[in-house]
């Protein structure tokens, strides 16, 4: 039985030390993951949202989906002709607090007669709004796809060397 729980508790660990795995579709805008637009038959755009502010893990993923893109597109190469990182600060919350007025009514009556009385009165109303978005990162990441060798450019990849040297991590 001891020899379960340890394994349990190992299993466990690893799995929290593990990192993500391979890029992954966004849901929406607001949601981790990749989205991709083509511009031309060989070039395109992907960015790519994380949680958080890890800019290294952000462009590896989305490294990671243009050697994909490369590959599924026929092509075995890709060259970087333009990247850019943003921070989404996430969430703005708003307040917003109003106060009305009116006049409220109180109306008394004795054995013999009614009397009503008016006062005005104030009441107030606070409003907390978010989205429920958290800060992130996004990396986008300007493509162009080609066949063969990337040798003379610095922000050229081999697509199959990417894939399996960010598998390893």
């Amino acid at each position: 039985m001891k020899n379960l729980i340890n394994a349990t508790l190992s299993a466990l660990v690893l799995a929290a030390c593990a990192s993500d795995p391979a890029p992954r579709p966004a849901a929406n805008a607001y949601t981790d993951g990749y989205d991709e637009r083509a511009l031309s038959a060989n070039r395109y755009i992907i960015d790519y949202r994380m949680e958080g502010a890890d800019y290294q893990r952000a462009f590896d993923l989305a490294l990671w989906r243009a050697a994909e893109i490369t590959l599924q597109r026929g092509y075995t190469s890709f060259e970087i002709v333009h990247r850019d990182s943003a921070t989404d600060p996430g969430a703005r919350s708003t307040t917003s607090f109003t106060t009305q007025h009116g006049v409220a009514y109180h109306r008394q009556c004795g054995m013999l007669s009614c009397t009503t009385t008016a006062r005005p009165v104030a009441w107030h109303d606070v409003q907390l709004n978010a989205d429920g978005r958290r800060p992130s990162r996004v990396v986008s990441l300007e493509i162009v796809l080609s066949h063969g060798s990337v040798a003379n450019s610095p922000n050229g990849y081999l697509a199959a060397e990417v894939i399996r040297n960010l598998e390893r991590r």
